[in-house]
């Protein structure tokens, strides 16, 4: 019981840091002062997010789960100290 509780908490380290990468990645703004080929080089954030093969609802999941856990982050990781 004790080895599926820290399972669980490795996964839910592992999505607060996938939704904090996710979060970083740009969207793309669509702007009349690019030039063509500056706004071909960009990808959607939709674009990018489906090449790492995340669906919108995991990566809605990934951001949700780092904003709530973000409070007890260092309680886990102190939890988990010496198991990673």
């Amino acid at each position: 019981m004790k080895e599926a509780q820290e399972i669980a908490e490795l996964v839910t380290v592992a999505e607060m840091q996938i939704g904090a990468m996710l979060k970083e990645i740009p969207k793309a703004n669509a702007n009349q002062y690019k030039s063509a080929t500056s706004a071909q080089n960009e990808k959607a954030k939709t674009e990018t997010v489906a090449d790492l093969g995340f669906s919108k609802d995991q990566v809605s999941q990934f951001q949700r789960i780092r904003r709530r856990q973000r409070k007890r982050r260092p309680l886990i990781i102190k939890g988990l100290h010496g198991k990673l």
